[in-house]
């Protein structure tokens, strides 16, 4: 079953938006944009079924470099 993963970006403000890779288990799943709140910045991204393996799943976002060619943790 497909998941909804969504969370802030709090260091972000209004009309900073940037990538957010969704990564599980190490792999990126997911690549959504962040959109604009009251105080400050979110996302929200669905992911596919076939990501997950039965039992836990380890599952981080990170902000996409604007060259595309790093990632790192939302707010820091």
């Amino acid at each position: 079953m497909p998941a909804f993963v969504s969370g802030g970006a709090p260091d972000l403000g209004q009309g900073e938006q940037t990538e957010v890779a969704i990564a599980v288990n190490g792999r990126v799943a997911a690549i959504g944009a962040t959109f604009d709140l009251d105080d400050g910045q979110a996302f929200a991204v669905m992911l596919p079924a076939s990501a997950f393996r039965p039992g836990a799943n380890d599952v981080r976002a990170y902000e996409v470099a604007p060259d595309g060619a790093s990632l790192a943790r939302p707010g820091g």
